[in-house]
């Protein structure tokens, strides 16, 4: 995993991020989720993944996430999921 960029936005209170990495396949929400909070020593509910983007036919994805202070800071930021009727 290679960071290319890393912000600190400390009036959200959130780590902006872009790396790259290597897959075989897209990974998904879930994979990238588990590699972030693994090289970044947090827990999953605090990272939101923004963008899996690659170029046709290679394996290099380049992920934009945000990695949040607590999962209550996450809360008052990230808006919430429309509720189905």
């Amino acid at each position: 995993m290679k960071i290319i960029k890393e912000f600190e936005n400390s009036l959200l209170k959130r780590k902006e991020i872009w790396i790259n990495e290597e897959y075989e396949k897209n990974p998904g929400i879930e994979r990238v989720r588990e590699d972030i909070s693994k090289k970044f020593k947090v827990d999953k509910e605090q990272i939101v993944v923004r963008r899996i983007v690659s170029e046709f036919g290679k394996k290099l994805f380049k992920v934009e996430a945000f990695i949040y202070n607590s999962v209550e800071d996450k809360a008052k930021v990230e808006p919430k999921p429309k509720e189905k009727k």
